[in-house]
Parts: C-alpha cells; sequence; structure tokens
C-alpha cells in the first residue's frame, strides 16, 4: 500500500508528502485519524514545503549579500 502511494505522490510531483508519507502513516494508526484529518495533515506537509522553498529561491534570486533576521529582542 505504502509504496502505491509513494508511486502515486511522485507521479504527481508531491515530493515532500511522498517523504512525510511514512510518518502520517504510523500517526493515522496510532491516533486513528480521519481520513480527511490524514489528508489534510499530509498535503499541508507539501504546502508548506513549497512556501519554504519559494521563499529560499526568492531570497537567492534577490542577490542579498548575507542572510539577516529581524529578531526581536
Amino acid at each position: 500500500m505504502s509504496a502505491a502511494l509513494d508511486t502515486l505522490l511522485a507521479q504527481l510531483q508531491l515530493h515532500q508528502a511522498a517523504a512525510a508519507l511514512p510518518l502520517w502513516l504510523d500517526r493515522a494508526a496510532q491516533e486513528e485519524l480521519p481520513y480527511g484529518d490524514f489528508l489534510g495533515g499530509l498535503l499541508q506537509e507539501e504546502v508548506t514545503a513549497r512556501a519554504d522553498a519559494a521563499t529560499q529561491r526568492r531570497l537567492r534570486q534577490a542577490g542579498f549579500p548575507f542572510a539577516a533576521t529581524m529578531g526581536v529582542e
């Protein structure tokens, strides 16, 4: 089952979801998650990873000389 899901996720280019699948399958089994919660959590992993990658890509394209953060002290 997991191998078939991995293949489908790869075909859909949902690489982060494929990487997170084993953890989500274990969590779903342990916590008896409803199907909707399982799928929502798995897809949220993909959305978060894509947003992070897009931010990193934009930062690289901006060509800043160094990374800076706005820390609150």
